[in-house]
């Protein structure tokens, strides 16, 4: 059974500006990062995914890459999944270590203390060499978005137009609020 992730988009794109792993598509050299938009403020800036040596997808943006690859499960999947939130993952480690463990099957150990990794899980990994360490990303997370997530103009309405509201809602995810003029 497939027991998925999701992230908060907003905060996602930002980490795969970052770190593109096997995502192709222009998000700095010319305009601000995510860059969902195209220059000519079209879907023109595509991106290209590589899963496997011979399985690739490309997606409108990197916007259409989280609905699509959400709604595979969500809205397509016909055999059981778990879709779990990464900010549960931080927030409620054990509580939702534990239901997953219960959904599966499984029982929580109960002979030892539940442990947090409070280091870095990817910290010897490549582009990760600052990463987030639980207290780090309970202080990260915790904390309400700047306006607009930081994005440019042009990236904020695109995320607020691409994003699909089904998939926002039912996970709880929110647009940022606008930059205050």
């Amino acid at each position: 059974m497939p027991v998925v992730t999701i992230r908060n988009p907003y905060s996602w794109f930002k980490s795969m500006c970052k770190n593109g792993y096997t995502a192709k598509w222009d998000h700095g050299k010319t305009h601000s990062c995510p860059n969902i938009m195209g220059p000519d403020n079209t879907y023109s800036n595509t991106l290209t995914v590589r899963f496997a040596e011979n399985r690739e997808e490309t997606h409108l943006s990197i916007a259409h890459l989280w609905n699509e690859w959400y709604a595979h499960y969500v809205k397509d999947a016909d055999y059981p999944f778990l879709m779990i939130r990464m900010e549960d993952l931080v927030f409620y480690a054990k509580e939702t270590t534990t239901a997953v463990c219960n959904c599966a099957g499984g029982k929580i150990r109960t002979d030892q203390p539940f442990k947090y990794v409070v280091d870095s899980a990817k910290a010897d990994s490549v582009g990760h060499d600052h990463s987030t360490g639980i207290v780090q990303a309970w202080i990260k997370y915790s904390r309400p978005p700047p306006p607009q997530y930081d994005f440019s103009d042009r990236d904020y309405e695109a995320s607020i137009q691409t994003l699909d509201s089904d998939l926002m809602e039912t996970f709880g995810y929110k647009h940022p609020p606008p930059n205050a003029d």
